[in-house]
């Protein structure tokens, strides 16, 4: 009966045939080495963080106030008038080299979503990208076709910044729920 050869061997033998032991060695080391984890190299990288708004080192989350048109601050507008909300707000964008301040991705005005102080029905406007400068400085308009469709009376209004990694409510000095109030009177 003839002795059966390993896959290997039979490979070995095809390699040198005269001394396929020479080879043999060799074989074994690479189909070891084929199970082993394989951990490509790779090139330095730079692994970005994102921090909600106002959280980190010089980032801020303000909802600054309410203005007419006129860029004075007012709580009281006639329906169908533009209402003009302000504020900063930015986030931190960091690497292990690096921290870069960047303004917030979108602001989201929530309106008189509070239903239990109101039975007014609840409005989004949300900010134009363009309405957001590069240090974080945001101006933007509720406009008159929502104003025009508004209740006459106190309605509420709170502020939203988006960051890559989620969503914050923006800061309202002395508020403890960071919610402004307007009032809305006949036209």
């Amino acid at each position: 009966m003839p002795i059966l050869k390993t896959q290997e061997e039979i490979l070995a033998s095809k390699i040198n045939p005269r001394n396929n032991t020479s080879a043999l060695g060799v074989i074994y080391y690479l189909k070891n080495r084929s199970f082993a984890d394989y951990v490509p190299s790779s090139p330095d990288r730079i692994v970005w963080g994102f921090s909600l708004p106002g959280y980190g080192a010089g980032t801020v989350k303000t909802f600054t106030g309410i203005y007419n048109t006129s860029n004075v601050e007012t709580s009281t507008f006639a329906r169908g008038a533009t209402i003009v909300l302000k504020g900063q707000a930015t986030y931190l964008l960091s690497s292990a080299n690096s921290n870069i301040i960047k303004p917030v991705l979108g602001i989201t005005a929530q309106i008189d979503i509070d239903g239990t102080t109101t039975s007014f029905p609840s409005k989004q406007v949300l900010a134009a990208a363009t309405e957001i400068q590069s240090d974080g400085q945001f101006a933007f308009n509720i406009p008159s076709s929502i104003t025009s469709l508004m209740a006459v009376g106190r309605h509420s209004v709170y502020l939203d910044g988006f960051s890559p990694k989620g969503t914050v409510r923006l800061a309202v000095a002395n508020s403890t729920d960071d919610v402004r109030y307007f009032n809305i009177t006949a036209s």
